[in-house]
Formats: structure tokens, sequence, C-alpha cells
């Protein structure tokens, strides 16, 4: 169901943003809204058993498999599936202010 309501938001956004521009940069800091948990646990179901990890991460995986906590796997994983996003947009958009600025060639 959760993919269901992420995918009509996301119909909802397109055609809303014919009206206005998406703030990329300031959605990353809402990942947790819309980055769901399910889709990494499929391929990381058995993470809560893995042996040989750092003290830290061991505690912290532990404690989020527990339940007792309200994390995510983006609390800690800022980049979970696209590397280096906030860089990119950075770039990009940058480039983009660029050649839209008036008085530049």
């Amino acid at each position: 169901m959760a993919k269901v309501n992420t995918g009509i938001h996301d119909g909802l956004a397109q055609m809303i943003a014919i009206f206005r521009t998406p703030d990329w940069i300031a959605n990353l800091e809402r990942r947790g809204d819309y980055v769901h948990d399910s889709g990494c646990l499929v391929c990381h179901s058995r993470l809560d058993q893995a042996k040989g990890r750092e003290p830290t991460s061991a505690f912290t995986h532990q404690t989020y498999f527990s339940g007792h906590d309200a994390m995510q796997c983006v609390t800690c994983h800022a980049h979970v599936g696209h590397r280096d996003l906030l860089q990119h947009y950075v770039r990009a958009l940058g480039r983009n202010r660029e050649r839209r600025a008036p008085g530049r060639s």
C-alpha cells in the first residue's frame, strides 16, 4: 500500500510541478517520508544476524531491528539508492541557474 500511495503522490506532484519547480535539495531532508525500508530489507533482511561488523554499526543495526526506536535505514544511510545525490543536485542546479541568469551568454 505504501508504494501505491507514493505512486499516487508522485503522479500528482508531476502534474503540480508544471506550476512550481520542486526544491530537490530540500526534499533530501525529507527522504524518510518517501524512501521505505521495505526496499532495503529485500536484500538486507538478515543484517541483524551479520557477523564481524564494527561495534557502532552492530549496535545501531541491533537498535533498528529491536523496533524500540523510530529509526529508518535513511536515518544513517543518507545516500541510499543514489550515491552523491546531493552533490549531483548542487552541480546540476548550479549550472541551470547560470544558464537562466539575466545578462549571461
